[in-house]
């Protein structure tokens, strides 16, 4: 059996630091001491930044465990499984962007920039996964190359260099914060005792969460400059602290969980912490720290959700923006910038503007970080019901009446509610616009999972018509100003009305119509975009037509020939590329 892994290359390519040639050898092996930050805007600092992470993948000096690897590959698997594929058994580069994407989410609430759904407008922030394909996967995004496809391996590379310069990115925020508190010498971090570490940790906070240079330093004076609930930030800081010190104490955290945090050597009795050992605690609260979010999250659902007598996922503008006048200044936003984070809903006349639940708590004016390359926001509740459906399904496409019996046990959807028939017809149409099954990725089914869960799922916009820029990108016109909320406020009076009394037969046809455009469904478009590119096999995945045992072959092989590579190009020499300033100032070991 042959095996091709694109990002493999990919790596090799950029410790080579060409794209033209690949596999020249040399008899220096690369340093330990390869780890650079990469907050900076420079392309040149970004790219020595994405150079360490590959080294913590290839383990070129450091080693990528065993552990993390089948960790990410067993993450990876059901959704790779359900992916369309060619005749090759290969997915194209949007389902791996796709797959890519769902993780980071999943697992951190992490939206990565450039890699969000629907994808549009102008960003000021760095992308991560373009700067890898723009600039070292460039060779490999070819013609060729794209129509031949990715293999579940050049996902788990991709997922595991990102994981890498992610929690990396930390790195060089902490070094400002210790420069600043003046715990350095020479510019290097020094140890220091807890109570200076837990003031570094707090202002480190400050600075990932607002992002911005003056509004930190406003905050560091000023209280009511600071995020909302700051004392329960500090709490949670607190406790991933006190949660370091148990498990350092007792022994070296296990790999799988420090993802790329540097192994340290924490004693308990020294009373001393390294810069490592607070980059770890810091680590550990970006994990964790959208869980946290996640409580904020759901009280912004639960009162939207009592501003919705119809049970619609959706709230009127006029009530959203009364609330915002009352003193609730989360709904301020203007009908202008909802609109262009897809969380208007305008298609119907008996109901005006109405701002879609899901998608608002989901958009970035809800993130609670918004950092260089990636936001933390609140969690897409719909990736629990597709992973469970991943998993029992196996393949990109499934029979409809089956898919929603599957939905059903899963979900716990009623099936005596009043909306169950239409939901029932919805999914057979869908269907039979597609070759008799529902394919699980397209985007019908992903707009018949919103409206039948309106306040777990988010409504789909067909591509290229919403975009995801923040407040502070979009700029002011974000914000709706007092007389534009007044103006949303009275919208409500002039909305066409009906007697709650009044039968469909006693309606005139203006009524009649004005009684189906306030349907339960008035925004469904019935046009379907799907994830691939390319032509793909007959409905079932390749390996179905392999049987278990193949697929397990190449399963357990995967990883060989992943570690295979590392050995293979691990002595690659970059010192002598021109234009490749290497530094060197970290010198622990990566355990991904």
């Amino acid at each position: 059996m042959q095996f091709r892994c694109p990002i493999v290359v990919f790596c090799i390519l950029f410790a080579a630091h060409c794209t033209a040639v690949c596999g020249q050898k040399a008899g220096a092996s690369m340093s330990d001491n390869t780890r650079v930050g990469f907050m900076s805007p420079q392309p040149v600092e970004r790219h020595q930044h994405l150079h360490a992470a590959v080294n913590a993948v290839l383990g070129a000096g450091h080693g990528i465990e065993t552990e993390r690897l089948l960790a990410l590959h067993k993450a990876l698997a059901p959704s790779w499984a359900s992916l369309p594929k060619n005749k090759d058994g290969l997915a194209d580069s949007r389902s791996l962007r796709y797959v890519v994407h769902r993780y980071f989410v999943r697992t951190y609430n992490i939206w990565l920039h450039g890699v969000e759904p629907n994808k549009q407008g102008n960003n000021t922030k760095f992308e991560l996964f373009r700067d890898i394909a723009t600039t070292v996967l460039k060779p490999l995004f070819d013609a060729e190359s794209l129509q031949r496809g990715f293999t579940l391996e050049d996902a788990v590379a991709m997922v595991a260099i990102i994981d890498c310069a992610i929690f990396d990115s930390a790195r060089d925020i902490l070094q400002q914060v210790y420069k600043r508190r003046f715990l350095t010498s020479e510019g290097v971090p020094q140890d220091t005792t807890r109570s200076e570490m837990e003031e570094s940790l707090d202002e480190y906070l400050l600075w990932w969460m607002l992002d911005d240079d003056a509004a930190f330093r406003r905050a560091l004076t000023q209280e009511e400059y600071r995020p909302q609930n700051w004392e329960e930030i500090k709490d949670l800081v607190r406790g991933r602290l006190l949660s370091f010190e148990h498990f350092r104490g007792a022994t070296t955290e296990k790999a799988s969980e420090t993802q790329c945090s540097a192994v340290t050597s924490w004693n308990p009795m020294r009373q001393a912490y390294s810069f490592e050992d607070t980059l770890t605690v810091v680590n550990s609260v970006t994990k964790s720290f959208g869980s946290y979010w996640q409580a904020e999250c759901s009280q912004v659902v639960t009162r939207l959700a009592e501003m919705d007598p119809d049970s619609s996922g959706r709230v009127s503008i006029s009530r959203f923006h009364k609330a915002a006048l009352s003193g609730d200044w989360r709904f301020s936003e203007s009908l202008t910038y909802l609109r262009h984070i897809g969380a208007l809903d305008e298609t119907s006349m008996w109901h005006g503007p109405r701002v879609i639940i899901t998608n608002y708590v989901q958009a970035p004016s809800n993130c609670a970080v918004s950092s260089q390359y990636y936001n933390v926001c609140c969690r897409n509740g719909c990736e629990d019901y597709m992973e469970a459906l991943e998993a029992e399904v196996g393949s990109w496409s499934v029979e409809p009446l089956r898919l929603l019996s599957l939905v059903a046990n899963i979900t716990g959807l009623d099936e005596d509610s009043d909306r169950f028939p239409t939901l029932r017809r919805q999914l057979v149409k869908i269907a039979a616009d597609n070759d008799g099954e529902v394919p699980l990725h397209g985007r019908l089914f992903a707009q018949w999972l919103h409206f039948a869960f309106p306040y777990v799922c988010p409504f789909p916009h067909l591509s290229g018509t919403t975009g995801s820029s923040t407040p502070q990108d979009f700029g002011i016109s974000s914000l709706a100003t007092p007389d534009e909320m007044e103006s949303s406020v009275q919208l409500l009076e002039t909305l066409p009305k009906r007697s709650e009394n009044s039968s469909r037969t006693e309606m005139s046809n203006n009524d009649t119509q004005l009684e189906a455009e306030a349907a339960w469904m008035s925004q469904w478009v019935h046009t379907e975009e799907l994830l691939h590119m390319h032509d793909t096999v007959p409905r079932k995945a390749p390996w179905n037509a392999r049987g278990s045992l193949g697929m397990k072959f190449a399963v357990g092989m995967s990883l060989v020939a992943f570690l295979a590579a590392s050995l293979r190009y691990g002595n690659v020499d970059i010192s002598e590329k021109k234009g490749f300033n290497m530094a060197s100032h970290c010198q622990s070991k990566y355990h991904v």
